[in-house]
Protein backbone atom coordinates (compact mmCIF):
# COMPACT_ATOMS: atom_id res chain seq x y z
CA UNK A 1 0.00 0.00 0.00
CA UNK A 2 2.97 2.58 1.05
CA UNK A 3 4.30 1.76 -2.34
CA UNK A 4 1.19 2.84 -4.18
CA UNK A 5 1.09 6.06 -2.26
CA UNK A 6 4.59 6.54 -2.89
CA UNK A 7 3.84 5.86 -7.17
CA UNK A 8 1.00 8.30 -7.33
CA UNK A 9 2.96 11.34 -5.04
CA UNK A 10 5.68 10.85 -7.63
CA UNK A 11 3.22 10.97 -10.27
CA UNK A 12 1.45 14.44 -9.15
CA UNK A 13 5.35 15.59 -8.54
CA UNK A 14 5.11 14.90 -12.23
CA UNK A 15 2.14 17.11 -13.42
CA UNK A 16 3.47 19.93 -11.70
CA UNK A 17 5.25 22.72 -12.48
CA UNK A 18 9.06 22.95 -11.65
CA UNK A 19 9.97 25.86 -9.28
CA UNK A 20 12.76 26.75 -10.80
CA UNK A 21 11.75 27.20 -14.74
CA UNK A 22 7.75 27.51 -13.88
CA UNK A 23 6.92 25.66 -16.98
CA UNK A 24 6.08 21.40 -16.89
CA UNK A 25 8.75 18.69 -17.66
CA UNK A 26 8.81 17.03 -21.08
CA UNK A 27 6.88 14.43 -21.74
CA UNK A 28 10.10 12.60 -22.67
CA UNK A 29 10.65 12.54 -19.16
CA UNK A 30 7.36 10.83 -17.38
CA UNK A 31 8.08 7.08 -17.98
CA UNK A 32 4.64 4.80 -17.79
CA UNK A 33 1.51 7.13 -18.45
CA UNK A 34 -0.71 7.24 -15.64
CA UNK A 35 -3.84 5.38 -16.74
CA UNK A 36 -1.30 2.46 -17.96
CA UNK A 37 0.72 2.19 -14.73
CA UNK A 38 -2.71 2.31 -12.82
CA UNK A 39 -4.04 -1.11 -15.23
CA UNK A 40 -1.19 -2.54 -14.34
CA UNK A 41 -1.63 -2.64 -11.03
CA UNK A 42 -5.33 -3.44 -10.98
CA UNK A 43 -4.50 -6.15 -12.63
CA UNK A 44 -2.05 -7.53 -10.79
CA UNK A 45 -4.53 -6.74 -7.60
CA UNK A 46 -6.91 -9.07 -9.50
CA UNK A 47 -4.62 -11.89 -10.32
CA UNK A 48 -3.10 -12.09 -6.69
CA UNK A 49 -6.50 -11.91 -5.06
CA UNK A 50 -8.38 -14.56 -7.28
CA UNK A 51 -4.58 -16.89 -6.41
CA UNK A 52 -5.24 -15.90 -2.37
CA UNK A 53 -9.06 -16.89 -2.31
CA UNK A 54 -8.26 -19.77 -4.15
CA UNK A 55 -6.00 -20.72 -1.78
CA UNK A 56 -8.11 -19.69 1.33
CA UNK A 57 -10.63 -22.07 -0.11
CA UNK A 58 -8.57 -24.81 -0.21
CA UNK A 59 -7.41 -24.31 3.60
CA UNK A 60 -7.47 -26.00 6.26
CA UNK A 61 -7.73 -23.47 8.60
CA UNK A 62 -11.64 -22.57 7.73
CA UNK A 63 -14.19 -24.88 9.68
CA UNK A 64 -16.34 -26.98 8.47
CA UNK A 65 -19.88 -25.86 7.32
CA UNK A 66 -22.52 -27.45 9.56
CA UNK A 67 -25.32 -28.24 7.25
CA UNK A 68 -29.10 -30.44 8.33
CA UNK A 69 -29.39 -32.95 5.82
CA UNK A 70 -32.18 -31.13 3.99
CA UNK A 71 -29.62 -28.26 3.03
CA UNK A 72 -26.80 -31.11 2.15
CA UNK A 73 -29.47 -32.31 -0.50
CA UNK A 74 -30.37 -28.85 -2.00
CA UNK A 75 -28.68 -28.81 -5.54
CA UNK A 76 -28.68 -25.38 -7.44
CA UNK A 77 -28.75 -25.95 -11.09
CA UNK A 78 -27.51 -23.53 -13.53
CA UNK A 79 -25.33 -21.76 -10.39
CA UNK A 80 -21.18 -21.38 -10.19
CA UNK A 81 -19.41 -20.14 -7.59
CA UNK A 82 -17.87 -16.65 -8.58
CA UNK A 83 -14.62 -17.32 -6.76
CA UNK A 84 -13.51 -21.29 -8.27
CA UNK A 85 -15.73 -21.73 -10.67
CA UNK A 86 -17.35 -25.08 -9.05
CA UNK A 87 -20.95 -25.64 -10.73
CA UNK A 88 -23.97 -27.16 -10.09
CA UNK A 89 -23.63 -25.65 -5.98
Amino acid sequence: MAASVAVDEEMKEEGQQTAVTGQRKNKKDKGIPRKALKNLINNELEKQSQEVFKKLLKSEDLPAVEQTTEEAAVVHTNVACDGCGVGPI
